[in-house]
């Protein structure tokens, strides 16, 4: 599965956005989609 992910590489670093694989879900995992998020300001 392929998909565009904000990844972290140092903490002392911002994101930024990279092309990532991920497997398939194995029998016992499930794929969720989130449609919408809210985050607090102070987040």
């Amino acid at each position: 599965m392929k998909m565009i992910a904000a990844v972290v590489h140092d903490r002392d670093q911002g994101y930024q956005f990279e092309s990532v694989d991920l497997k398939e879900p194995k029998n016992d995992e499930v794929l969720v989609k989130v449609m919408a998020c809210g985050l607090c300001h102070t987040d």
